[in-house]
């Protein structure tokens, strides 16, 4: 993601664990609930949760 050369061993391990699992694209669910309970998800700017 970063094209950094910072622990390419665990940067391997990722890849072959996702190739493996065969997961192409990760969603997440948000429920208004969800939305409700954590607005800081809906600003643009925001930090990560």
């Amino acid at each position: 993601i970063t094209n950094s050369e910072h622990m390419t061993e665990l940067k391997e391990k990722f890849r072959r664990m996702c190739d493996k699992s065969a997961i192409k694209k990760r969603y997440m669910y948000l429920t208004e609930e969800i939305l409700k309970e954590n607005p800081k998800v809906c600003e643009y700017m925001a930090p990560s949760l």
